[in-house]
Formats: structure tokens, C-alpha cells, sequence
């Protein structure tokens, strides 16, 4: 296998750049509020010592200068989404590695593309300049991500046939394993793939779990995890111009009741549901703003989602008069019904599967939920008798 990997660094403080280009001369704090707070989902190169999770006090607290922003995942997606579309035409094989990072199945493109440097050409021209991308190409996923991190923007490099040898440098923190897994790995002096090269996988194994046998493996230069091809996505855009602006909430509603009725008409929504919706309304000679739905379950017609809708406009003051606005459905998927169990433990499952479907919607990502499992439960070793496994609904 021959893997090539196109990462954008900082992709979600490049977005806003696209947005409001007078981002690009000072600092940006990308922020998102949940339970624990304001957290920080992105910050640019300039904001020194500002990582992502980062508490929004203490990011103000390193960088007072900083522009912060709120984040606003859907439009991220949205912007991801166009640039896996232009990577899809140079490869059928496409992985989305999540906002920045993807994984293309480049066996054999060389020899279409008269060589390595015309294919990469071609995998950058796919990107447009503005985005920064760069490659690196490798035999598997993990040392093309680490080759693609030390490129220069709109270049490309091949890692050496000692994948060992080049990974054993680079500090720990790059592995893709749990923050905590990285805490212990330093505490135990580990602080390069060297280090843990250097192990046996069953010590770190019996010490860290599948995580560690995982980290070995990858310090070694072997990475198992096979390349899993993009699933295409339906997206449904509905836009009105108004011939004049309107200034009321009611003329809003009957504009967008009209949009739903021919979302769900086109041919693409037959027997189809949408899990989330966007409002975009453009106010005139004013920014405009967006408005998001998540539903609670599945809507397949028109009359549910203007009902949710006309809850979440209700209290809705228009800050102008509304020249445009525009209808988007996304999480289009197949799910017309719903058969409920006679069994309270079957209901309760099918509940928390649908809202883990709810959470991954809205926020366009995999929520960090686990399980655990009984692996060895009459082992002496605690770490060998459960393993937390991703859940997957």
C-alpha cells in the first residue's frame, strides 16, 4: 500500500481567515462553550503557547491581543466537505483523518501522473493556495501524517525506507493516543518514538493497554490501520432572493416554508430523512448570520421541519432587512421510521444510539464516548482485566 497524507494545519483559524480576511494580521482564538466552558477549538500560529482545549482564561491570559472568535462547526464541514470533493477526483480512495487531515490511496497514481512530482502537483492543485497544504507520502497512515506535519506549505515529501530510523526523533506527542497515555509515556522518561521503539510491545501492553501495543507498533514504523474510503454525503441547498427586502419574522417563515417544500421535493430526499438544517439569512448592508438545527429525531417532510423552526425564529429580532437566505440539509440518511421494543433495556439502547447520532451531527465530529469491556478479569494486572473500546452507535 501507498499512502499519501494532505494536511492543512490550523484549518479552523484559516476558515475564519477566508471569512474576514483582516484575520490573517493579528492573532485568532478560535473558542466553542460547552459543560466545562469556554474551551479553545483553534488558535493561529501567532497565539504563542495556546493548544487547543485550552480554557478561554487562560488563552487571554498568554495572548491578551487575541482576536477570539466563536466556532461554528457547520461551516467548517461545509468548507472540508469542498476540499474532499476535489480530492475525490484524483482518488476514489479517500479517508477523512477530520478537519485538516486526509488520507489518499496513491498505489499506482504515480504512473498515471508520469511520476511522484506531477501526481503530487496534481493532489496539491486539488487544494486551493490559500489553504496551505501539504503532503507527505509513505507505505501507511502514521509516518505519511508525520511527513505531511514537516512539509512546507504547497510541497511535498517522501519518507526514507528506514521508517523506523525517521520516525525515532520525533517526540511522543505526535502518536494518536490519549493525552493521558502521553502524560504517563513522559513520566516514565519516554519522550521520543526512540524511547518507545526501544520496548517490547507486551510491556507496553500490559502498562497502557491496546493503546500502548498501539504506540509501539507506530514507533516502529508499523501502522495496521487500514485506509477507510470516504462515504459520500448528500447535501440539499435551497436559496431565495427577495425582489424587495422584507423587515418581518412572518414573511421570513412563509419564505422558508416554501425552501422546505422544495428541499424535500428533489428526487434525492425520496424516502430519505434530514438529521440537521441551516439558515443562513443575509441581511442588507450587514454581516450575516446563521441559524442551526439539530432534530431531536429524523424529519422526512417539510411540515416537522418547519415546526421546529418556527419554535427556534419565534423570538427572532431581525437586526436588518433580509435580502437573501438560503436552506441547507445535511446528515441526509435513510431512516423513515422508527420501530420501538416491547424491552426497557432495548429502548434505553436504541435511545442512547440515537442521541449519540444527535451529538455527532451537531457537531460534526465522533464524540469521544467508550465502553468497557471484560478482556482478563481474573488478572492480577487491573490495566489487562477491562479495556474502554470506542462506542459506536
Amino acid at each position: 500500500m501507498d499512502i499519501a497524507c494532505l494536511f492543512i494545519p490550523h484549518f479552523v483559524v484559516r476558515a475564519e481567515q477566508q471569512r474576514e480576511p483582516r484575520l490573517e494580521r493579528r492573532p485568532v482564538i478560535v473558542v466553542r462553550s460547552g459543560s466545562q466552558g469556554r474551551t479553545v477549538t483553534d488558535a493561529s500560529e501567532d497565539a504563542n503557547g495556546i493548544i487547543p482545549g485550552m480554557s478561554l482564561s487562560q488563552a487571554i491570559s498568554r495572548c491578551p491581543d487575541a482576536t477570539t472568535i466563536p466556532s461554528d462547526p457547520p461551516r467548517y464541514q461545509e468548507a472540508w466537505n469542498h476540499i474532499l470533493d476535489g480530492l475525490e477526483s484524483s482518488s476514489p480512495l479517500v479517508e477523512d483523518g477530520g478537519l485538516g487531515c486526509v488520507y489518499v490511496d496513491i498505489e499506482g497514481m504515480a504512473h498515471l501522473h508520469g511520476g511522484e512530482e506531477n501526481m503530487a502537483r496534481a493532489l496539491l492543485a486539488a487544494v486551493a493556495p490559500h489553504w496551505g497544504a501539504r503532503i507527505g507520502m509513505a507505505p501507511s497512515k502514521f509516518p505519511a501524517y508525520i511527513a505531511a506535519t514537516t512539509s512546507a506549505p504547497g510541497k511535498w515529501s517522501r519518507v526514507p525506507e528506514d521508517v523506523p530510523g525517521y520516525l525515532a526523533p520525533f517526540p511522543v506527542d505526535v502518536l494518536p493516543v490519549p493525552g493521558k497515555v502521553i502524560e504517563r509515556l513522559h513520566s516514565f522518561g519516554l519522550h521520543a518514538l526512540r524511547d518507545v521503539a526501544g520496548l517490547p510491545l507486551s510491556a507496553l501492553q500490559a502498562q497502557f493497554g491496546w493503546q500502548g501495543k498501539l504506540a509501539g507498533e507506530l514507533a516502529n514504523g508499523i501502522d495496521r490501520r487500514p485506509l477507510m474510503p470516504r462515504q459520500p454525503q448528500i447535501v440539499v441547498r435551497e436559496s431565495m432572493n427577495f425582489s424587495a427586502p422584507v423587515i418581518t419574522t412572518e414573511a421570513l417563515l412563509m419564505a422558508l416554508e416554501n425552501l422546505l417544500g422544495r428541499a424535500f421535493g428533489r428526487a434525492e430526499l425520496r424516502g430519505r430523512c434530514a438529521r440537521m438544517a441551516l439558515l443562513e439569512v443575509e441581511i442588507y448592508q450587514a454581516s450575516s448570520f446563521t441559524k442551526r438545527v439539530t432534530f431531536k429525531e429524523p424529519v422526512a417532510g417539510k411540515e416537522r421541519a418547519y415546526f421546529v423552526f418556527k419554535n427556534l425564529l419565534a423570538d427572532l429580532r431581525l437586526p436588518g432587512p433580509v435580502e437573501a437566505i438560503s436552506l441547507i440539509l445535511l446528515g441526509i440518511g435513510g431512516e423513515a421510521g422508527r420501530q420501538i421494543s416491547l424491552f426497557s433495556d432495548v429502548r434505553q439502547r436504541d435511545d442512547l444510539n440515537e442521541a449519540m447520532r444527535e451529538l455527532q451531527a451537531r457537531f460534526s465530529s465522533r464524540m469521544p464516548v467508550y465502553k468497557v469491556r471484560e478482556v482478563e478479569p481474573w488478572s492480577r494486572i487491573t490495566e489487562r482485566r477491562r479495556v474502554l473500546v470506542p462506542y459506536c452507535p
